[in-house]
């Protein structure tokens, strides 16, 4: 069966699984709480010490293996743990987390060193896009690490549960990251340099799962502490779960009713005097939008920098780099506003990865009122339009259009919502944790032999904490799809990774959706360990008496969990870019 890009799943469970999953011990709990100057808030959380026969405390070595048991993979956990405390041994808990940080960034340097002289011994040829793709996505993992270690360093009682999230994310980002250069590199290459591709990153995914893992077991025990209260940015209601549903579902003006008038002004205001102009006419200051990008500054600290872009269709690829941060891509409207390429993994030198048509790295951006289109078309295979490679990112009133793989989602916390996504084959994939609210999802008539697969997860550890989320949204099929729709069938995703995580709440599945629902990869690869839930969807497409055995009828209280508040929010990153959204369905 072709994998249609992404890495066979016997090869992914061969890497994902190398070890068996052990039990879970939770064995961290909390010391103690200190406030300096009651300000400066600091939490410590410890482990309990086991006692000796004699009543003595453990050694340091039982204070490793006694965290590392909350691991998948204890025993590399002890030994890099073990080796690296020689003549530091760690006293408490957040010793051995910044420990299992900092090794996991060294073997990462290491592998970028490697990957670099794999990179100029192919000089130009073909095989040297993939190896530039996984430089770049282990580098963009060495940072990951790292702003973990900082956060991780400077976690507060006032933002506990919001900081929390962001190292959860940061560290998951860091493991996506990691699987995505290796994948590539086992998909493409064979030979001697894949033996130490595949060898090195089995151990440093390890390295990457662990500290997750180590850090999940103090996100736990801290997650427990109530937050003090924080300033609003917006009217009080607009991130409280006590409005009544008539006022979250209704609308004034554009904007939901429990918004204050003076929320809805700044939110209008917002976008109506751009930082810059493009235009095809000359009417701006730029003609590109990638000049626009490059002009903007680096690193904006408050606020939004808002590019507004004329109608018209730019053929281009758009790069949005890390450094260019809170950028706002503004069209004039769907189809009005379009940026259009035709990149795909059949031409000579590229990859999925470097096939999107605009590719988002930076955080804090946005993109509202416009069309991205790959019009490679079926027959190219793979060929994203968009693909989102950054954490607190908005997409807004737009248009997704391609075949396969529409949308890379690749990591991060994403934000969809009055958008419309179509494609054929996991239109929808990557590890990102994402809610799609109030999105048209279309599905097209596929290749012979194809069916439609809307979403292909790729969550690759129990810890992380990315998935889809659907909610309010209409799953609906193209007239040429609904000819065919007995010899194409539909389902709403198929399992990518060993993890793989998709919910539908409350949307509406037209009888395109088969009764199966959701499709296998190959087997029962991940049939154990995904979670695919459905809870109160409607249409004719939503009926569950032929579910597949692994998918899960989702209680009101399992559905909660992936509301917006806390899947992907505890904070205010999506109502500063004055993007409303509903706190719960």
């Amino acid at each position: 069966m072709d994998s249609y890009g992404k890495v066979d799943p016997y090869n992914q469970s061969q890497l994902e699984t190398s070890r068996k999953l052990r039990k879970r011990w939770f064995i961290l709990s909390f010391v103690g709480i200190l406030l300096v100057a009651a300000i400066i808030v600091g939490l410590v959380v410890g482990l309990r010490k086991r006692e000796s026969n004699n009543g003595t405390q453990s050694t340091t070595n039982q204070l490793i293996v006694d965290a590392c048991k909350s691991t998948q993979y204890p025993e590399t956990c002890v030994t890099s743990l073990s080796a690296f405390s020689q003549g530091s041994s760690p006293t408490n808990p957040q010793d051995i987390i910044k420990m299992s940080f900092q090794i996991a960034i060294a073997e990462l340097g290491q592998a970028v060193d490697l990957v670099q002289n794999l990179t100029q011994a192919e000089g130009n040829s073909s095989l040297a896009s993939i190896f530039t793709d996984c430089k770049e996505n282990l580098v963009a993992s060495i940072q990951q690490m790292n702003f973990s270690a900082l956060e991780f360093a400077n976690i507060s009682l006032q933002n506990l549960q919001s900081d929390l999230d962001d190292v959860t994310t940061m560290l998951s980002s860091a493991l996506t990251l990691h699987s995505t250069c290796v994948d590539d590199i086992l998909e493409n290459i064979t030979g001697n340099s894949t033996d130490q591709i595949r060898s090195g990153g089995v151990y440093v995914a390890e390295l990457l799962s662990n500290a997750l893992a180590l850090f999940s077991s103090f996100s736990s025990a801290a997650d427990g502490l109530p937050a003090l209260p924080t300033r609003r940015l917006l009217s009080k209601s607009s991130q409280s779960e006590e409005q009544p549903d008539s006022l979250l579902y209704e609308t004034e003006g554009g904007y939901p009713r429990w918004l204050s008038a003076g929320s809805r002004r700044l939110l209008a205001d917002l976008y109506s005097r751009p930082n810059s102009v493009v235009a095809q006419d000359g009417s701006g200051k730029f003609r590109r939008i990638q000049d626009a990008v490059n002009a903007a500054p680096n690193d904006i600290k408050t606020g939004l920098y808002v590019i507004h872009v004329k109608a018209g269709v730019y053929w281009e690829q758009v790069s949005i780099p890390s450094s260019k941060v809170s950028i706002a891509i503004v069209g004039d409207g769907i189809g009005k506003t379009v940026i259009a390429n035709n990149l795909n993994v059949q031409m000579k030198g590229m990859t999925t990865f470097k096939s999107a048509t605009v590719a988002i790295g930076a955080p804090g951006v946005v993109f509202r009122d416009l069309t991205i289109q790959n019009r490679a078309g079926a027959a190219a295979h793979q060929a994203v339009a968009l693909r989102v490679s950054a954490d607190r990112v908005v997409i807004f009133r737009c248009s997704l259009e391609g075949n396969q793989d529409t949308l890379y989602a690749h990591n991060g916390r994403q934000f969809y919502t009055n958008s419309v996504i179509q494609g054929t084959v996991d239109f929808m994939f990557g590890n990102a944790a994402a809610v799609f609210q109030s999105c048209t999802l279309l599905a097209l008539k596929p290749l012979t032999g194809q069916q439609v697969t809307l979403t292909a997860q790729g969550r690759i550890d129990r810890n992380q904490n990315t998935g889809f989320s659907f909610q309010l949204c209409s799953v609906v099929g193209s007239l040429d799809l609904q000819k065919v729709i007995s010899i194409a069938p539909v389902y709403l995703g198929r399992p990518w990774k060993l993890y793989s995580r998709t919910v539908f709440i409350k949307c509406n599945l037209s009888f395109i959706v088969n009764k199966a629902g959701w499709l296998n990869w190959i087997g029962d690869f991940a049939l154990k360990t995904l979670f695919y839930g459905e809870f109160q969807n409607t249409g004719a497409g939503a009926g569950t008496n032929q579910r597949v055995s692994w998918s899960t009828q989702m209680t009101a209280r399992q559905a909660k969990e992936y509301n917006v508040l806390p899947f992907i929010t505890r904070s205010n990153w999506i109502t500063i870019t004055g993007t409303f959204y509903l706190p719960y369905v």
